[in-house]
């Protein structure tokens, strides 16, 4: 419920030089509840923000490198503040982007995903939180993620991330997660992907923050998965934070992290839920137990539909049946192990869900031309059987 304004109202601005009309909302929300005046012009273009605005207090977001005069301005208003990003120690309202990129690194391994290139494409706090998030996650649960280098990335700018990322998954197998922090980045790296021929979610599979308010994520060729941030409580509890700060009352911590609101799964990582929730659930199902003894009766039976109909729309979608797709996942899966040389060849069937060894090597045989050993020894080494 909106309380009227005194006649001596405080009052707050908000300031950002990238516009989150859900931060804008949240803090309008308290506010009103508070009879607390807002001022949000300057919340799309923070750089066209007055010398002297005379608010009590302000809430800001300073995220491009390039606003250091919007940055020296701030700095020097002798008001009240609260940073929606790090900013020395003025008290911080963030999203917990670490917590994200933990979530991002769970929804790869839910899609079966065991190898993931986390890609930090700058030393910003938002990059370096998430991706630092992905990777403890993913080596928590015994995956093997590989992070391409920061300073690497940054001096090579978007189109060479592109041609970057693209050498890297020549080296992988599949299926194969990619994690970054910024959708339009994933969305140059997807059209690349695209045109040289790979296929999304099936080689290549994506998680993102779904932050963008173009919908970045939700617009591109083939639609990413994303982990939705709570814009609208960040700006909530930095208008409540300021407000006890202006009030003169105790704020139990001046550094507050806002956990993100769940995950928006789409194409990138195999969610076909909105228009094909038939492939949607055999596509999970599969990812999440390739590496046991499924077969074609299993995923008819979790999708509940018949077998004839789960075949046709994978014939439809995938151009290739259930027991295929079993299959091409247990072959990449063992493919992977083989690179790595850390188990037997014996060890490895058995992990990547195949029935015996046997199988396994003449199956292998018969789709890359070698025995699984002949295919580790190219590799550099060997683990025998």
């Amino acid at each position: 419920m909106k309380s009227p304004l005194k006649e001596n109202a405080l009052e707050i601005g908000v300031v950002m030089d990238f516009p989150d009309p859900d931060v804008v909302a949240g803090v309008r929300s308290y506010c009103d509840e508070n009879g607390i005046a807002v001022d949000a012009r300057w919340s799309v273009r923070g750089d066209w923000v007055v010398k002297d605005p005379g608010w009590d207090g302000v809430i800001y977001k300073i995220a491009s490198y390039t606003a250091d005069d919007l940055k020296e301005r701030v700095s020097a208003w002798p008001m009240k503040k609260v940073s929606l990003l790090p900013d020395g120690e003025i008290d911080l309202v963030s999203h917990d982007y670490y917590l994200a990129g933990g979530m991002a690194a769970d929804e790869f391994m839910a899609s079966g995903v065991q190898r993931v290139l986390v890609l930090n494409f700058s030393s910003a706090f938002v990059d370096n939180y998430y991706s630092k998030g992905c990777m403890d996650q993913l080596y928590r649960v015994g995956a093997s993620p590989k992070m391409l280098d920061t300073e690497e990335l940054e001096a090579y700018g978007v189109s060479g991330v592109v041609s970057l990322v693209l050498k890297e998954i020549k080296k992988e197998s599949f299926p194969l997660g990619l994690c970054c922090a910024h959708a339009g980045i994933m969305m140059s790296v997807e059209k690349a992907l695209l045109a040289e021929g790979y296929r999304i979610p099936e080689d290549v599979q994506a998680v993102v923050l779904d932050k963008d308010i173009q919908e970045t994520s939700a617009l591109s060729p083939v639609p990413m998965t994303g982990i939705v941030l709570d814009s609208w409580m960040q700006g909530y509890v930095a208008a409540e934070m300021l407000h006890k700060r202006l009030a003169g009352e105790e704020v139990k911590s001046n550094q507050v992290y806002i956990t993100p609101k769940g995950i928006k799964r789409r194409e990138s990582t195999g969610h076909l839920s909105e228009n094909d929730p038939v492939m949607a659930k055999a596509l999970s199902f599969i990812r999440a137990n390739y590496t046991r003894a499924i077969g074609v009766s299993d995923v008819v039976e979790a999708v509940g539909a018949s077998r004839r109909v789960v075949e046709m729309r994978f014939r439809e979608i995938l151009d290739r049946g259930i027991g295929e797709e079993i299959n091409r996942l247990r072959m990449e899966a063992a493919k992977r192990m083989l690179k790595e040389k850390k188990y037997k060849v014996a060890e490895i069937a058995d992990m990547a869900g195949f029935s015996s060894l046997h199988y396994f090597s003449a199956a292998f045989k018969r789709q890359f031309g070698c025995s699984p050993r002949a295919y580790q020894t190219r590799q550099g080494g060997s683990s025998g059987f």
